[in-house]
């Protein structure tokens, strides 16, 4: 499955509920293909951006 989320979550729903499997499993199903789909996540790569905002010193005058 490499569509988008909820692509992805309707279908596991409908092969859940529509086939009349242990349609209280419904939510287990989804929480397991949540774990998958963040597992599978690429972490972006390259140079990550620093926040440019003066920081303010304490204790100086």
């Amino acid at each position: 499955m490499k569509k988008e989320f909820p692509r992805m979550a309707k279908a596991v729903k409908n092969q859940v509920t529509d086939n009349y499997y242990r349609p209280d499993l419904t939510k287990a199903a989804l929480a397991t293909l949540s774990a998958v789909h963040r597992s599978l996540k690429v972490a972006k790569s390259g140079v990550k951006k620093r926040n440019r905002q003066a920081l303010k010193v304490r204790g100086r005058k």
